[in-house]
């Protein structure tokens, strides 16, 4: 059941992510490089042996599949004896702009949908969210600036009553710098400032209460690649409360296909990707 929920987690806040985000593709999100075609994750316990890391139990398997424009169109995962979970399907329109995501049981039975309503930069400024018999569950909508940077999110319940209200703050590059958080009364519920290095990848995040008090910070380094090589979180009093470490092994593409995850030192697990490539056009092999 832990698994089952670590792996809806992420596949949640890959469509809040869809949602929230500007018209880059999926793969840029993703920080693959190349035309990538699938991505097989397989994330397993680990321990150490004979001073080596080994795969222990299997945690979650998933596989992405995406378009010829780098957009996400299927997301699958499994349980641990490798049965689907469950499936989600997306839809794009001519402009390749993201128009709605199906969520399907391990049965194809239909579980949730989600419809989009884009402007005319791509932008997602409507979601709406159906439930498996088409009645409407959730309404939000995103206002951008003119660079296309998200500045303000509204969730509506069912009954079309406002949930809560998320604004947001961007750099000059349109890295969100600080985001507040507002319950139905208006009330700010948690504020959150960022800081991104020279490539906008964020390197530190620090969170508050209603009442303006530090409650955490993260901070995040990366390797030249964009991928995260080390995390430290600290406690309200600046107390280290965990520090997470990453290993990677790379294909020729920079893409990487083994990652070890050791927290406070010792190991916790080890996670392959298996990713295919769209095949190179014949007359791109002539000119290279």
């Amino acid at each position: 059941m832990l698994r089952m929920k670590k792996t809806l987690v992420i596949l949640f806040c890959w469509i809040l992510i869809c949602s929230c985000q500007d018209n880059e593709n999926s793969l840029v999100e993703q920080n693959l490089k190349g035309k990538v075609k699938t991505v097989v994750m397989t994330e397993f316990g680990a321990k150490e042996a004979f001073g080596e890391p080994q795969k222990d139990e299997l945690g979650y398997k998933s596989q992405q599949k995406f378009n010829e424009h780098g957009n996400l169109i299927q997301s699958s995962w499994y349980d641990d004896m490798g049965g689907l979970e469950g499936k989600l399907k997306a839809k794009y329109d001519r402009d390749e702009n993201l128009i709605e995501w199906v969520w399907y049981d391990k049965d194809g039975a239909l579980k949730r949908k989600y419809k989009y309503k884009n402007d005319k930069d791509g932008n997602i400024v409507q979601g709406i969210i159906y439930d498996e018999d088409g009645e409407l569950t959730r309404k939000y909508k995103n206002k951008f600036d003119n660079n296309g940077n998200i500045t303000q999110n509204l969730q509506y319940n069912e009954d079309g009553g406002l949930e809560s209200k998320c604004k947001y703050k961007n750099d000059k590059d349109g890295n969100v710098i600080q985001q507040l958080n507002y319950d139905k009364d208006g009330e700010l519920e948690r504020r959150y400032k960022n800081k991104f290095d020279k490539d906008g990848n964020m390197i530190q995040q620090l969170r508050y209460n209603q009442d303006g008090e530090l409650e955490s910070k993260e901070e995040f380094v990366y390797n030249k690649n964009g991928d995260n090589t080390r995390s430290i979180w600290y406690d309200e009093d600046g107390e280290v409360k965990n520090k997470y470490r990453y290993k990677y092994q790379f294909d020729k593409h920079k893409n990487w296909i083994e990652k070890i995850e050791y927290k406070d030192a010792e190991i916790e697990s080890i996670t392959e990707r298996e990713i295919e490539y769209y095949p190179i056009p014949f007359y791109l092999k002539l000119i290279n």
